[in-house]
C-alpha cells in the first residue's frame, strides 16, 4: 500500500506540475494581458498568502503553453499553489505548502472545500472564507485533509 506522501507524488506526477504564473485579465483600458509577478517573501505562509490574493483578479497561466489554467475569481488547490509558488521559488516542495496550508487552516487564516467539479480540495483566504468544509471527503491525492499536517516530514527534503 502507498504511503501518504506517494500518493501525493503519483498525483503530482500524472498532472500538470510545471510552474504558473499569474497574467492580468484584460479590460477596456488595457491592450493585452499583463503577467503579474509574485513578489518575494520570506515564508511559505505569506507565499499563499499573495497567491490568493492575486487569484481574486488575475488568471493562473501554464508557463510552458500560456493556455489558462483557471480563471481569475476561482478557488485554487494545493498543486495550483505550489505550482505558483514554484514558479519564482523552485526548490518549494508540494509537502511544505500542504502542511502551511493545514496549519493555516486551522488558525483560520483560509478556507475552502472540496469541489466534486475540479475533484480537488480548493481554498480562499480567509477574509472570504473561514472554515474548511467536507474535510471526511478523500481529496485529489487520495487523502483526508487531517493527513496533511504531517505531510512529508519523514519524506527526504522535505
Amino acid at each position: 500500500m502507498a504511503t501518504n506522501e506517494e500518493k501525493v507524488l503519483a498525483y503530482v506526477d500524472k498532472n500538470n506540475n510545471g510552474p504558473l504564473h499569474f497574467m492580468s485579465v484584460r479590460n477596456s483600458t488595457a491592450d493585452k494581458a499583463v503577467k503579474m509577478d509574485l513578489p518575494k517573501v520570506r515564508t511559505t505562509e505569506k507565499y499563499i498568502v499573495e497567491v490568493m490574493k492575486l487569484a481574486r483578479k488575475n488568471n493562473s497561466v501554464f508557463n510552458e503553453s500560456k493556455t489558462i489554467e483557471t480563471y481569475y475569481g476561482r478557488m485554487r488547490s494545493a498543486i495550483d499553489i505550489w505550482r505558483h509558488i514554484k514558479d519564482i521559488k523552485p526548490k518549494e516542495t508540494i509537502f511544505k505548502v500542504m502542511r502551511t496550508m493545514y496549519k493555516m487552516a486551522q488558525e483560520q487564516k483560509i478556507g475552502g472545500q472540496y469541489c466534486g467539479g475540479v475533484r480537488r480540495r480548493v481554498f480562499l483566504s480567509a477574509d472570504l472564507y473561514k472554515t474548511v468544509y467536507n474535510t471526511t471527503q478523500l481529496d485529489e491525492f487520495g487523502l483526508y485533509f487531517a493527513y496533511w499536517e504531517n505531510i512529508g516530514l519523514e519524506a527526504k527534503n522535505a
